[in-house]
């Protein structure tokens, strides 16, 4: 039986392994089976999935992980989720489009994710001073 630090290694070689519980299948590695994807490699970049499943698949996360920032691709990982893999893999021509969950720590960290949203939207004046105050009143 091949070592998963085997079988990460020959994942970011491009080449089929497989182990006790991890494989590889054309550009995804695997672990456990099929429903989860470790990472992907796609069009010269390395999708890594950063759901949590077990605490042997944290491992072999870890485990590819680290193969993965030692091989070519150490500039060209991103983390994503199991869905955003899933969905990278059976569509391959289309875009590739990642999300990515913001969890502010204070009113003043929402204010700037917000003055960020609408400018990307096209608002050109964000009310940050009036809102804050706002929100700071229902507080008390």
């Amino acid at each position: 039986m091949v070592s998963h630090e085997k079988v990460a290694y020959e994942f970011t070689c491009g080449r089929r392994a497989s182990g006790n519980s991890m494989f590889t299948r054309d550009n995804v590695i695997f672990s456990w089976g099929a429903h989860f994807p470790i990472a992907a490699r796609i069009r010269g970049i390395v999708l890594f999935n950063i759901d949590k499943y077990s605490s042997s698949t944290s491992k072999h996360q870890s485990i590819v992980r680290s193969a993965c920032r030692n091989s070519t691709f150490s500039n060209n990982i991103y983390e994503c989720s199991t869905e955003e893999i899933k969905r990278a893999i059976e569509n391959p021509e289309e875009p590739i489009i990642i999300t990515k969950k913001v969890i502010p720590t204070s009113i003043d960290e929402s204010l700037t994710h917000l003055r960020t949203i609408m400018k990307m939207k096209g608002m050109k004046r964000f009310p940050a001073r009036k809102i804050r105050e706002f929100l700071m009143s229902e507080m008390v």
